[in-house]
């Protein structure tokens, strides 16, 4: 688990991590009172790991809670042929906003040691996997526009992300967001892999 190859340089979790590289400890290492886990840098799509009818569009019924007797088809993930646009729909993403963060950590947080994440704040860039193979840096706010964008073109009704998921329209820690705006692209797309996290790749973006 501790390999130096999923924690990026400038990521707090790379320091935290890189007293345990070269160990064998494969995920928690003992402190003095407990177990502690630093995370990667890296974060899969959760969207699109799950059935994508579980983060339908809600012009399409909504969101389906995953469910072992009504819904058991859920939590089979899809085989990445499933994509329909693989060079919109991102595989893996920096999970922490380390490059130019306002602060160290985040301070809408109230134990002052949580870093900011790649949808805290609008000028966030992290480095994006996407189902194409391609890496580039995807900027949080060319997500937010593109939303707004899709939210127009269905008077409302469909986004990039789910809203109706137990989240609620606030999203991934979108009340811990730089500028009060909630962002859940990556984390919720809706439709899963078969949706969409931007509308193009051209970039000149706001």
């Amino acid at each position: 688990f501790y390999t130096q190859t999923w924690y990026a340089p400038g990521d707090p979790a790379h320091a935290q991590a890189s007293e345990h590289f070269g160990t064998e400890n494969e995920f928690q290492v003992e402190t003095a009172n407990s177990y502690q886990i630093t995370w990667p840098s890296y974060v899969l799509s959760p969207a699109a790991m799950l059935n994508p009818d579980v983060l339908r569009a809600p012009s399409a019924g909504g969101y389906q809670a995953p469910d072992p007797v009504t819904f058991p088809e859920a939590w089979r993930s899809p085989s990445v042929t499933a994509c329909v646009y693989p060079d919109l729909k991102t595989r893996m993403i920096e999970h922490n906003w380390f490059r130019d963060p306002p602060s160290p950590f985040n301070p809408y947080f109230s134990n002052g040691t949580t870093p900011w994440m790649f949808n805290h704040g609008l000028a966030a860039r992290p480095c994006t996997l996407f189902f194409d193979g391609s890496v580039t840096e995807l900027p949080t706010v060319q997500a937010w526009v593109d939303d707004l964008i899709v939210q127009a073109g269905t008077k409302g009704v469909d986004g990039l992300w789910s809203r109706d998921t137990p989240y609620g329209t606030s999203g991934y820690y979108g009340d811990q967001s730089n500028e009060g705006i909630a962002v859940s692209h990556h984390v919720l797309t809706t439709d899963g892999i078969r949706g969409r996290d931007i509308l193009d790749r051209k970039g000149g973006r706001p």
